[in-house]
């Protein structure tokens, strides 16, 4: 049984197909942009030490929480980004319930799929549905 993203792909890919690829490849560009943007405010505010993150007034939970969040957002769209490349990969090798999809790489996870090949497709499945429970999780959290 398909939990995840299999409803897009059999009913709103067939429909919208071109336009579904756009958003996808659209999301994936901004979850890029999202992770190098976190990844250079948490550098400005833990290693470079601009004077205004070192006033004493932001010790404690206004520190942690801003390096939380940021945290979590890169978590995010990794997980994004991770479900997509299992997902495109699944579907290059027919795997069952993913292999009527096809809907080609994505811009940026394709850069992650070499990591993700050695991969059985059971454990493959399992990681993209758990990217996906994961990230929508972590949305309705946040």
């Amino acid at each position: 049984m398909c939990w995840t993203g299999c409803w897009a792909h059999t009913g709103f890919l067939q429909v919208f197909r071109g336009f579904y690829i756009f958003l996808i490849n659209a999301f994936e560009v901004l979850a890029f942009l999202v992770i190098v943007a976190c990844a250079v405010f948490l550098i400005r505010r833990n290693i470079i030490r601009i004077k205004r993150f070192t006033s004493k007034d932001l010790n404690g939970w206004p520190r942690s929480d801003a390096n939380y969040i940021l945290i979590t957002e890169i978590v995010l769209m990794c997980l994004f980004l991770t479900m997509n490349a299992s997902d495109t990969l699944l579907q290059s090798r027919g795997a069952e319930h993913y292999a009527a999809a096809n809907t080609g790489n994505f811009i940026i996870s394709q850069y992650i799929q070499p990591w993700l090949d050695p991969f059985n497709n059971a454990t493959l499945s399992f990681i993209e549905r758990l990217c996906w429970w994961l990230h929508i999780a972590g949305i309705f959290t946040f």
